[in-house]
């Protein structure tokens, strides 16, 4: 394999994960970070300073400008928040030629932005997926496996302030992909009347329940409880015969089969939740190899995303009285 020019855009908290996980790569690679605030990238460099020396590590170089980047990149990684995303991505895309690239979520906040992106890729013949990772987690193909015989299956999540608006595209992915099933719909209606400051300034949350309805009678319900600031998240997987308790958390899921004659039966598993630091170079390495990386396809994710920002911008104006063309989540 040749040596792979590796970029991450935006050295934030996941970035630099992002950054420690291919720094740690089996494969020869030059890696960049890239970042204009001088802050992400000594937290970038005190990362990778925890790690041992690769190797196979040719070049490691921190820039504040897309610019600095060689002009060809095997792969890129776009770890921005969603306000300047498809900015990244359109500079990215003018000025270099990149094959792969793997987008954090949320995408975007406008929906224009989604078919902007498309033709982009399209026009630069890049290849891009959307890390929602729980499609790589190997005890969800388990699961997967499991629900593969049934239907009408209902996943109920509940928790305290965990981020509906940023998160809920993990979950409405996470569904479709053990279901295999696409998303048709997205109620807002339950949403709570006040929609909060986000812990990243200039972003909004919210809290109350979101419904959604999938293909083959499939439906999903995300709650996020006002009061409950301090509790975890909490699903619940259940059909005509089972159900699965999931806490991620504790890293743990329970299954129970109803039958009648034998009647209820219960099995517990633990479950190997992976960081961020331990996927990135996994996945670079598939797609070196051409191999399948298990990560959502940009436009099936795309299609999932503006379901979400369409059910949500309406209930910002109901809120907030004013027309808006942006859902300002991250």
């Amino acid at each position: 394999m040749s040596i792979k020019n590796i970029a991450v855009i935006g050295i934030g908290e996941l970035g630099s994960r992002h950054l420690q996980s291919l720094y740690r790569a089996s494969f020869d690679l030059n890696l960049f970070a890239v970042d204009p605030s001088e802050d992400a990238l000594i937290l970038g460099r005190n990362r990778v300073s925890e790690l041992e020396h690769n190797h196979k590590l040719n070049k490691l170089n921190f820039v504040k400008t897309i610019q600095d980047l060689p002009n060809y990149l095997d792969l890129v990684v776009i770890a921005t928040n969603s306000d300047v995303r498809i900015d990244v991505i359109r500079l990215l895309l003018e000025e270099k030629e990149v094959k792969y690239l793997i987008l954090e979520k949320v995408l975007f906040q406008k929906i224009r932005d989604y078919q902007l992106c498309s033709k982009l890729l399209k026009s630069a013949q890049t290849e891009a997926w959307v890390n929602c990772p729980r499609r790589i987690w190997k005890d969800y193909f388990a699961i997967k496996d499991f629900l593969s015989k049934k239907s009408k299956i209902n996943y109920v999540l509940t928790g305290g302030i965990w981020g509906l608006g940023c998160n809920a595209i993990h979950f409405l992915d996470h569904f479709s992909w053990l279901t295999g099933s696409s998303l048709l719909k997205i109620d807002s209606s339950q949403l709570d009347k006040q929609i909060l400051r986000s812990k990243r300034k200039g972003f909004i949350e919210f809290t109350g329940k979101l419904e959604a309805t999938y293909q083959n009678g499939n439906n999903l319900s995300l709650a996020s409880i006002r009061s409950e600031k301090d509790l975890g998240i909490f699903i619940r997987i259940e059909g005509e015969d089972f159900s699965i308790s999931i806490d991620e958390g504790k890293r743990v899921y329970t299954l129970e089969l109803e039958n009648q004659k034998k009647g209820s039966r219960k099995t517990t598993h633990q479950m190997y939740i992976p960081f961020q630091s331990e996927l990135t170079s996994a996945l670079a390495e598939n797609l070196f190899k051409k191999e399948e990386i298990g990560l959502t396809p940009f436009e099936e994710s795309s299609e999932i995303h503006k379901l979400l920002i369409n059910s949500l911008i309406p209930h910002i104006e109901s809120v907030n009285d004013e027309k808006v063309d942006i859902c300002a989540i991250t």
